[in-house]
């Protein structure tokens, strides 16, 4: 009974009216304003961190750098490889055009030519020890077995 009491004046009628009115107006705006407040605690990353662009280039230099390394080993097989007398001029060719993709965009595949040319350089063979027939050399000779005994361990299956 008292519910019916306060709710038929009108100033009771105004606060619940009020409250309502209150309530549409929250479910139009809430949206809106928790962007912005989602704006305003997490802003986006428009502008890139201060120094980032010095640890890139520090970064792309040390790249360019490994690249140039590579080169100069592949060159020293070239040259060991020329002085044992084959024949390297179109692998020479092919480590100079691999030098001149060193940047970002082509630096795998120059990787990839200077890893091709040293693949492609015959390693320098030992020396070759004649042995007389009939003898063993010192690297073959047979060794006795260590008398080891086989683990009684348990098999897997």
């Amino acid at each position: 009974m008292k519910w019916l009491l306060w709710i038929s004046k009108p100033a009771s009628l105004a606060k619940i009216a009020a409250l309502l009115i209150g309530i549409e107006l929250l479910s139009w705006f809430a949206p809106a304003a928790f962007l912005q407040y989602q704006r305003w605690r997490y802003p986006p990353l428009s502008a890139p961190e201060a120094g980032g662009e010095e640890i890139l280039g520090k970064l792309e230099a040390d790249r360019s750098r490994k690249l140039i390394g590579h080169y100069q080993r592949a060159s020293r097989l070239l040259d060991e490889a020329e002085s044992r007398g084959l024949k390297v001029p179109p692998l020479r060719s092919k480590a100079e055009a691999a030098l001149r993709l060193n940047s970002a965009r082509f630096r795998r595949r120059a990787h990839r030519m200077l890893s091709e040319i040293e693949m492609a350089i015959p390693p320098r063979t030992g020396a070759v020890i004649p042995v007389a027939s009939g003898a063993s050399a010192p690297d073959e000779e047979e060794k006795p077995l260590p008398n080891a005994k086989p683990s009684a361990g348990k098999r897997r299956r």
